[in-house]
């Protein structure tokens, strides 16, 4: 496939985090590309329309994610979404059929992290293997 599967979108105020996540996240998903966004402001438009899986990770809780603009586009869409644990229960972020990550992470979390969505069928690319 031409370019790259994954785009993830970091919604996380620390840099530090944000960067290590990338970096682990790009070491699990070779060729992904990687937005991070500080602010809960609205993706730019392009990220949004590319030809890849859109997934948002955040610390948000539910009850915040629904607030956030820069989660609009995922609720809209039913892209994938992920949120570190922190507020909520791995069963209720389960049974919005969302994904979870730990906080804090570690890289072999973020693997783990992108195996689960490439297992996840309802986000798979036109041309993916079953």
């Amino acid at each position: 496939m031409a370019g790259h599967e994954y785009t993830f979108v970091i919604h996380e105020r620390d840099h530090f985090v944000a960067r290590d996540m990338g970096k682990g996240l790009m070491n699990a998903s070779h060729g992904c590309n990687v937005f991070h966004c500080p602010t809960a402001s609205p993706c730019p438009a392009e990220l949004l329309t590319s030809d890849c899986v859109k997934v948002l990770i955040t610390g948000a809780s539910i009850s915040e994610v629904g607030d956030l603009p820069v989660a609009k586009p995922w609720l809209e869409s039913g892209w994938p979404l992920v949120l570190r644990l922190g507020f909520d229960t791995v069963d209720s972020i389960y049974a919005r059929g969302w994904h979870v990550l730990v906080a804090p992470f570690n890289w072999d979390d973020l693997s783990g992290l992108v195996d689960r969505l490439k297992a996840d069928r309802r986000w798979r690319l036109k041309g993916q293997p079953a």
